[in-house]
């Protein structure tokens, strides 16, 4: 086998995103539900002090939801 014979290596492709979630989408849905039911729970709650209350403490259910989302984007190293 001399140098001739040798095929020059190909670049590797490109790797495609996965289809299916890494566990970090289902965080970002989850932070994006629980702000959307503190909403409601804001504006349907007509001055009642425990409803406020309960929304901003669903508030704070999203938020960490959206630390966790970062904490398994920077583990996994996804850029999406």
């Amino acid at each position: 086998m001399n140098r001739n014979d040798l095929k020059p290596l190909k670049p590797e492709p490109p790797h495609k995103p996965r289809a299916q979630a890494h566990g970090g989408e289902l965080f970002q849905i989850l932070q994006w539900v629980f702000v959307a039911i503190a909403a409601i729970t804001a504006i349907t709650s007509q001055g009642n002090e425990m409803q406020i209350y309960s929304a901003i403490g669903i508030l704070f259910i999203a938020l960490w939801c959206a630390a966790v989302f970062q904490i398994i984007r920077a583990i996994t190293g996804s850029r999406s």
